[in-house]
Formats: C-alpha cells, sequence, structure tokens
C-alpha cells in the first residue's frame, strides 16, 4: 500500500509543482504547511512527509530577519496577523533535502517558529497592550538563525524526525546582556490513509529584554495532530498546549494558550493538469494572560484551483471567507470580522528542473504596507518569490 501511495505521489509530482511558501499563500494555506494538499513545506507540521518530496533545494527569498514585531501589536486574538512574515516583509530561508538509499536526509535555514515568536512578545508587552510602547531595544531575542535538521525512511510506515535549534546573544546593548536558545523535537508517522505527528518544545529560553533580570521561558509546550483520508477527502485534527512564564520590568507575565483545529476538506483531480480543492474548518483558540482571558473562534471556508496552463507556466489562486468568526476580550465582549474575504493568486514560472514561485495582484502603499487591490503591474510582477531546482 505504501509502494502504490509513493507511485501516486510521484505521478502528480510530475505534472505540477509542490513547492514554497508562494504557492501555500496562493492556495489559501498556512505557511508552515497544509493539511490536505500535498506540498514540501509540509515536512514542518509531519517530518514523515520528508519521504514524499525529496532531492531538492529550495531558496525562499527575502529580507535578514522576519517582520518588526510592531507590524503584528495586538493580543494575538483580535484579527492581528500571527506570522513572523508576510509577502510583503519576506523572510529569506531555504534548505536542501537528499535522499541516500532507504532513507531521506534535510538541513533547513531560517524557519521561524510563530508560537514562540508571539509568546515571548506577550511577556515582553509587544502583545499586551494595542498600543505598546516596547521598543526592539527593550523586547527579548528572538528566536533567529534557526538550523531544522531532518531524516526519515520507510519501514512498511514512513516516518520521520525533525530537530530543531536555535542560539543569539547580544552584551552590546546598553548594559542589558541577552542571550536566547531553544530546543525542539517533531516526529510524525504517515500511511497511505492515516498520519500521525507530534511536536514538543524541550527548551525555549530568552533572558534580558529591559533589565537583565527580564526573562521568558516555555513550560513544555506540546502539539499533537492526525488525519485521516478517504477517497479524495481527509479529515484532520489538531491540538496544541503552550504555557510559558517570564517577568518583564519586574512584573511577573505567565500565561497559558490552547489551540484546537478541525477540518474536512476535498482534493479533486479536474483533469490531468487541474486540481480543485476545498476545506472548512473550526479553530479555537484560548489564551490565559495574567491581563485577562482572550478566546476566539472562526471557521474558514477555503476554494481554490491549481492549473498548469503550459509546460513552463502554473497558475492558481484561492477565495477565503469566515463562515463565522467571534472574538472575545478580557471583558467578555465579542467581535466578529468584517469584510474577511480574501483572494489570493500566484503563479510558477518552470525551467527545466528549475521553479520560480511567486504571489501575483498584490502592491504596497507608500509606506510599504502589502494591500490586495486587484491590480496586475508589471513593475512589481511577483511577491513572495522563491526558487526550487529538483536534483
Amino acid at each position: 500500500m505504501i509502494r502504490i501511495f509513493l507511485s501516486l505521489i510521484c505521478f502528480v509530482l510530475s505534472t505540477s509543482v509542490w513547492a514554497s511558501k508562494a504557492r501555500l499563500e496562493a492556495l489559501g494555506q498556512h505557511l508552515q504547511g497544509s493539511y490536505y494538499i500535498d506540498d514540501t513545506r509540509n515536512i514542518f507540521i509531519n517530518p514523515a512527509s520528508i519521504n514524499l518530496f525529496k532531492d531538492y533545494i529550495s531558496l525562499e527569498w527575502g529580507s535578514r530577519g522576519g517582520a518588526a514585531a510592531e507590524e503584528i501589536l495586538g493580543k494575538g486574538v483580535a484579527g492581528s496577523h500571527d506570522e513572523a512574515d508576510s509577502s510583503a516583509s519576506a523572510k529569506a530561508e531555504g534548505g536542501v533535502i537528499r535522499s541516500v538509499g532507504h532513507f531521506v536526509w534535510g538541513v533547513y535555514l531560517g524557519n521561524e517558529d510563530e508560537s514562540a515568536f508571539l509568546n515571548r512578545a506577550r511577556v515582553d508587552q509587544k502583545l499586551n497592550t494595542v498600543s505598546s510602547s516596547t521598543t526592539e531595544t527593550e523586547s527579548f531575542l528572538e528566536e533567529d538563525n534557526r538550523l531544522d535538521f531532518f531524516f526519515g525512511g520507510n519501514a512498511g510506515t514512513l516516518w520521520g524526525l525533525n530537530f530543531s535549534y536555535s542560539a543569539n546573544t547580544d552584551e552590546q546593548n546598553n548594559g542589558v546582556d541577552k542571550e536566547q536558545s531553544s530546543l525542539g523535537i517533531k516526529m510524525g508517522f504517515a500511511t497511505s490513509s492515516i498520519d500521525v505527528y507530534g511536536h514538543y518544545v524541550l527548551r525555549d529560553k530568552a533572558e534580558g529584554a529591559k533589565t537583565s533580570a527580564d526573562f521568558y521561558d516555555d513550560d513544555g509546550s506540546f502539539l499533537l495532530g492526525t488525519g485521516y483520508k478517504w477517497a479524495n477527502y481527509k479529515l484532520f485534527l489538531e491540538y496544541e498546549s503552550q504555557s510559558f512564564s517570564g517577568e518583564y520590568d519586574g512584573t511577573s507575565r505567565d500565561g497559558k494558550v490552547s489551540k484546537i483545529l478541525c477540518g474536512l476538506s476535498q482534493v479533486q483531480k479536474l483533469t490531468e493538469k487541474a486540481v480543485f480543492s476545498w476545506s472548512l474548518q473550526f479553530q479555537n483558540e484560548s489564551l490565559d494572560l495574567d491581563d485577562g482571558d482572550f478566546e476566539r473562534r472562526m471557521i474558514p471556508l477555503t476554494f481554490s484551483i491549481e492549473s498548469e496552463v503550459k509546460d513552463w507556466l502554473t497558475l492558481r489562486g484561492s477565495v477565503t471567507q469566515m463562515v463565522m468568526s467571534s472574538f472575545e476580550d478580557e471583558n467578555g465582549k465579542s467581535a466578529s470580522v468584517a469584510n474577511s474575504t480574501q483572494v489570493s493568486a500566484g503563479l510558477t514560472f518552470s525551467f527545466n528542473r528549475m521553479q520560480v514561485d511567486g504571489m501575483i495582484g498584490t502592491e504596497r502603499d507608500s509606506a510599504g504596507n502589502e494591500s490586495h487591490t486587484g491590480h496586475f503591474k508589471t513593475d512589481e510582477l511577483l511577491s513572495r518569490v522563491s526558487m526550487t531546482y529538483w536534483f
């Protein structure tokens, strides 16, 4: 059964493009991977996926470091941007995946964990008030220069492991010594119909922010997920628990975050070169912070289409809207997301073994902020550009 599964993946791969954040964003997916659309970045969700897509190098164009934390102000609840980067401020990253006999290994540079990014910001107050006055020099070091190591194989069941590591120091910050380090592990298994995976934070600590006594410490966050396929449908479920403690400017700042995600999806092959997909998800996130309890519930509905219109050109796009949304603040007052409909589009240029992906239909205002106006501008044809070469 596993051999049939791998053969099917290889057949689909021969006529389609399966890599990059640009592709995922254009199809309305999370930037770390998709629960139901096959893509190389799924290794960050379930490391067993490394066995499905191998022997390539991927380069994500962007600047050094992610978006400034000021761009994601808010409590991380009421409509704030929950990513360490965006198509308007893409972050450079990349890696290589190679096969050796029956095994697959990989090294990836620069991928960021959004949970660590957000929780550190909640402790140093960047995400504890909507109009925070915290500056970069008064905040914790971020989880930069992250290294991800992958290893997997096929023992009748596909399996994979991922170890991540990051460490930075700064002793040149007006007398406040800073350091941070993190270590995490992910493991997963997959068959033709079932996949199971788990993530665990072994260590995530940061010291020094506004004062040298400030600290952030993860208390053992974890994530568990599973998916079940039948025909061209997939049911998926994920639970994440985050717990952290910290102190900022003499004030204790502890918190707990719990997330539940479940969804139903379908991927339908319309022709030999066109694929249609849809998903309906339920997402619930609860935050227990020192300055109040917050909760958000969302039911996003997504439709997407991807088609190879020429041997050298693949077009894709998606539309997403919140069927239901509720964001509850510390006072128990709730609000829904107005005008939540979002359309994204992208393309891939294929040159033999080289592929160049990007987003289209986005532009920036004078301040550099991204806007989806529907204009197709040739002076800024692509955003979030990436390159993939298949060995």
